[in-house]
């Protein structure tokens, strides 16, 4: 009898931490993601990126995020990486029904690319970036809801560049 009501126990615990996590896997949509790029730059000393992000969360959930990460790219899908923000390992809370956004709660992202980096990346990148092609600038990172990590879909901006 006792070992009856165990397992009956076992698979209602299983059963909530079921449905529990699956609430939680389903978090990463809802959150909201927004950029908001420039640029600045001669044609001898490189470009410098400047990303500000925005990030919505529109749950009643308090939720803990990892710090962004962003990435130049010069295409979305199997494109040159560029340059990076530096990672961090701090994590960053956002109340129930609330935003943060940088500069005010994080420091806006800043990717300085030489001018070597980007001759280094191939004279088609250049020209592609001369005659004003787009770069894309990716913002990813993972929520953390009650101990478990949720990966966010990734956010694309595209950025004319005209040098």
């Amino acid at each position: 009898m006792k070992k009856t009501w165990l397992w009956i126990g076992s698979i209602l615990g299983l059963g909530f931490l079921a449905v529990k996590a699956g609430g939680y896997l389903n978090l990463g949509n809802e959150i909201v993601v927004e950029t908001s790029s420039s640029f600045s730059g001669t044609l001898f000393g490189g470009l410098t990126i400047k990303t500000n992000v925005i990030i919505k969360n529109p749950t009643l959930k308090s939720i803990q995020i990892s710090y962004p990460f962003v990435r130049v790219l010069t295409a979305k899908k199997d494109g040159a990486e560029l340059g990076t923000s530096n990672a961090n390992p701090t994590l960053i809370t956002i109340p129930a029904s609330a935003q943060i956004q940088s500069p005010n709660d994080f420091p806006t992202f800043e990717i300085k690319m030489p001018l070597t980096t980007l001759l280094a990346s191939g004279t088609a990148i250049w020209n592609a970036i001369k005659s004003g092609t787009v770069l894309v600038i990716a913002t990813s990172f993972r929520a953390i809801v009650g101990g478990v990590a949720v990966e966010v879909p990734t956010q694309y901006e595209e950025l004319s560049v005209k040098v």
